[in-house]
């Protein structure tokens, strides 16, 4: 470079207009890093880590080489919340759920995220699945109210643990799988197994003749409607 010290530039991005705008988009990262992080990886609406946090992490690799437990749950009863309430109410079901498992979350290894609508995923340490797996069998919102009407709901929640010959795809398959079991057996954990079958479902739907919600079951093709069947917003057994 020729010419004096006074002609040269005190910064080498100040020689390039890009290089200026770069300089500046570097110091907002360097201020607003961790908020820009908060809101591509955690969702606002629950408090919990997003999908795109989970395909993130799983880019890492270090998900295939741990081998953590695969968890899925799948909310019961919030579609009827919807449409009875409408989205706020099903907005603050998805808040209560975002608390409940942010506070399973403060247990070492165990990492929720939500997924989709309602569906939400558990990554777990093997040796934590045991804790997690006692919590999740009493898993429900039975006292959730909307401006002070009866609103309780539930989750179907199926889990698949790790081998050493699978990968993450496939422990998740296996979890689906559980989850859909799930919905057959009133929301029990079932844990998927080799000898796990799920039957082809169909939906059928009903009426509360007590709170007039409309109920959408799936039952098994071909089959009859559970002899017991309640209402997901007011816990009335439908006749």
């Amino acid at each position: 470079m020729t010419g004096g010290s006074g002609s040269e530039p005190k910064d080498v991005l100040d020689t390039l207009r890009v290089g200026r705008e770069l300089r500046v988009a570097f110091k907002v990262l360097a201020e607003l890093g961790p908020e820009l992080l908060q809101r591509a990886y955690v969702d606002p609406l629950s408090g919990l880590l997003n999908s795109a946090a989970l395909d993130d992490v799983l880019a890492t690799g270090e998900v295939e080489e741990a081998q953590f437990c695969v968890t899925c749950l799948d909310l019961t009863g919030f579609k009827q919340i919807n449409d009875r309430y409408g989205h706020v109410a099903g907005d603050a079901a998805l808040k209560l759920v975002g608390t409940t498992l942010l506070e399973i979350a403060k247990v070492d290894g165990v990492v929720p995220f939500r997924v989709g609508g309602d569906e939400f995923l558990i990554l777990t340490r093997p040796n934590k699945f045991p804790k997690l797996r006692r919590w999740l069998r009493t898993l429900s919102w039975p006292r959730f109210q909307f401006q002070r009407r009866p609103a309780p709901f539930g989750a179907s929640k199926g889990a698949a643990l790790p081998k050493p010959d699978l990968f993450f795809k496939e422990i998740k398959d296996r979890a689906d799988m559980a989850c859909r079991a799930s919905k057959m057996k009133d929301d029990q954990l079932v844990v998927w197994s080799a000898s796990l079958r799920v039957p082809e479902v169909t939906e059928r739907r009903f009426r509360c003749s007590a709170c007039r919600a409309a109920v959408r079951v799936d039952v098994p093709s071909g089959g009859t409607r559970p002899q017991k069947l309640s209402c997901p917003c007011c816990r009335q057994y439908l006749k």
